[in-house]
């Protein structure tokens, strides 16, 4: 019941776009459950289902974001100061020229092209979720959507009869399209304060493909 009176609270709320963002999310994992029901014996909404459940991910990360951006501000800033004040032994006006156009400096090259996989994992991070299996997971995912994205070339390596109309852009993926239904409802279930799926994500950590230490290298 304390699901549902939340669930009824958004539905009621004044504020339009959070309505809007509640029914978006609900609504392309609706959409992405049932094109997984449809790819069951043919595939040929595979593509489609990774990319619903990937544009989840990247749209609920962008409420993230804006705290990302301070953090990430914060840090150039005393970075920039202490290299300033410690190396160069600058002070006054001098160090306040300096370091407001070192820091817009450094802040262009971190800031302007964050990576959606770190923006992601960032959001993880804030709900409590993110692990090193989690991190090497992401990381398989969006090449995965990368692929799809930009139509690389098809790869099969066997083929059942009837052949499908078509085949699909992702390459051996070591999940499953239940693993990205439990993730990315897990994931709006956090940012909305429900319990759904806590259950599943319990076991989840343990169909996580293990971390090849080259990720960290």
């Amino acid at each position: 019941m304390p699901d549902l009176n939340k669930i009824v609270t958004l539905t009621e709320s004044k504020n339009e776009n959070e309505k809007r963002l509640f029914y978006s999310l609900i609504d392309r994992h609706r959409k992405a459950m049932y094109l997984e029901k449809e790819s069951e014996e043919n595939m040929i909404h595979d593509d489609e289902v990774l990319l619903s459940h990937f544009h989840i991910l990247e749209l609920l990360s962008t409420k993230y974001y804006t705290k990302q951006k301070q953090l990430a501000k914060q840090s150039i800033k005393l970075f920039s100061e202490k290299i300033l004040r410690d190396i160069y032994q600058l002070e006054g006006n001098l160090f306040q020229s300096e370091l407001g156009s070192k820091t817009k400096l450094v802040e262009s090259m971190f800031i302007s092209e964050l990576p959606v996989a770190s923006k992601i994992m960032f959001m993880f991070r804030e709900q409590g979720i993110l692990t090193h299996r989690l991190k090497a997971f992401i990381s398989d995912l969006v090449k995965d959507r990368n692929s799809v994205a930009r139509g690389r070339q098809v790869y099969q390596e066997r083929v059942i009869f009837p052949v499908p109309p078509f085949f699909p852009l992702i390459r051996n993926r070591e999940y499953s399209f239940e693993m990205l239904r439990i993730l990315s409802g897990r994931s709006i279930a956090l940012f909305l304060g429900l319990n759904h799926l806590e259950e599943e994500w319990s076991e989840f950590p343990y169909f996580l493909p293990f971390v090849h230490i080259s990720f960290f290298l």
